[in-house]
């Protein structure tokens, strides 16, 4: 039976009444007082990790983990086979079992992901408290809209670059932070994709810090440094754009440096469409060119872009973006982005956010890979086909339909 302090307050509840969960499964536990090992079936809801002897839709729990996040899922020291896990919970440590190495993979990365989650949630929380006691103090979207206009109207109804970027100086840190995707979005209304892309890579991706340690007359002291590439420069990321033309409304570090967040709703600057997909691919595109982006970095920031975006595949957004940056990708290149979203969206498929695992090859999975099959020949379509079969693990009736289709 569970030793945590407040369990009485769970006995009456049911499996059914906390379904579906962040992730279900029979692991086996260890005892509180007998060290035995017994099987139970977990699931993890909210801030706790239930465990019950019975899948029963009817059964109570055995006892409950609470998580916080300072807690931690990690893999038992000495154990190669990773399958003997400790739970670093807010009461005390809990041993678990599961029965393959992959199995006990999946368990540390939802836990760990959800403690992630509930940081977030305690974030935001402590956000909204401090935003009680301080008010804001920042103009209105009204007298933004004004000060706005104005510039327009003085620019024949386009602002300059150098006019944007006092603007957003003269609003100052707290005013941006709270409305910077509006501002963006009346900003850019009339200019081209080529002056979006040069602004932005210019002005929002942020050079990454690091802390380094030195000796000055026999004293360590530590420095930030600027990271930067082989050859000198530098060194930004194409993901650095994504919270710039999406996110939730002040969840971006602007070039103030601030980062607080308003509102739970995703603000895109260009819109969410099949139109705004094929701007922010052109954005996008000329930026890759134009700094030799790699191809690695180029599947991390699809992979950020719809986490941060909370973009769905089955969206016509997500495949004119996607499609549209990738649009000269070989088989061999598309074939390793496909087994990227086939993994992201199966590790993500409890959250409302993303749809079924690729595995089952939704429609709109197959249309997604028939955007790239419709340019390519023969060849390098048994190309793709081939590489697929070793890749992922698509049963034969699966093979049978994307073969026909394409």
């Amino acid at each position: 039976m569970s030793n945590h302090p407040n369990f009485d307050h769970f006995k009456r509840t049911h499996l059914k009444d906390i379904q579906p969960g962040v992730r279900e499964g029979w692991l086996k536990k260890k005892g509180y007082e007998v060290h035995s090992w017994k099987r139970r079936y977990f699931v993890i809801k909210n801030q706790f990790i239930y465990y019950f002897a019975s899948a029963s839709p009817n059964s109570t729990p055995k006892g409950v983990i609470e998580l916080n996040s300072k807690s931690f899922a990690e893999v038992k020291e000495g154990d190669d086979s990773f399958t003997n896990i400790i739970i670093s919970s807010v009461h005390r440590n809990q041993e678990i079992i599961a029965d393959t190495p992959d199995m006990g993979a999946a368990w540390v990365d939802a836990i760990n992901n959800h403690i992630k989650t509930l940081k977030k949630v305690e974030e935001q929380k402590q956000i909204e408290e401090e935003k009680i006691i301080i008010p804001f103090n920042g103009k209105t979207w009204p007298e933004i809209k004004n000060q706005i206009n104005v510039c327009k109207h003085l620019h024949e109804r386009h602002i300059p670059k150098k006019e944007l970027t006092e603007l957003l100086q003269s609003l100052g840190e707290e005013t941006c932070e709270r409305y910077f995707y509006n501002i963006l979005n009346e900003c850019f209304a009339n200019w081209t994709d080529e002056e979006i892309a040069d602004y932005v890579w210019v002005k929002f991706c942020r050079n990454l810090i690091r802390l380094e340690e030195v000796h000055v007359k026999d004293q360590l002291k530590r420095r930030k440094s600027l990271m930067k590439t082989e050859r000198g420069k530098i060194y930004k990321l194409l993901s650095d754009l994504n919270p710039v033309f999406g996110g939730t409304q002040g969840a971006v570090l602007t070039a103030f440096g601030g980062e607080s967040e308003n509102s739970d709703d995703i603000l895109i600057v260009l819109g969410r469409n099949s139109q705004a997909g094929v701007r922010l691919a052109n954005i996008y595109n000329q930026i890759i060119e134009n700094n030799n982006i790699s191809f690695g970095e180029v599947i991390r920031t699809i992979l950020d872009a719809m986490e941060r975006w909370r973009m769905r595949t089955e969206e016509l957004m997500f495949r004119a973006f996607v499609t549209g940056i990738t649009s000269n990708w070989n088989p061999a290149e598309v074939a390793s982005l496909v087994s990227f979203l086939t993994t992201f969206t199966k590790e993500h498929d409890s959250f409302p956010l993303f749809e079924e695992p690729w595995e089952e090859l939704p429609p709109h999975a197959l249309s997604f890979i028939q955007a790239y099959t419709n340019h390519w020949n023969l060849n390098e379509k048994k190309e793709f086909i081939t590489i697929g079969k070793s890749l992922w693990g698509w049963k034969f009736e699966i093979f049978k339909k994307l073969t026909t289709q394409i």
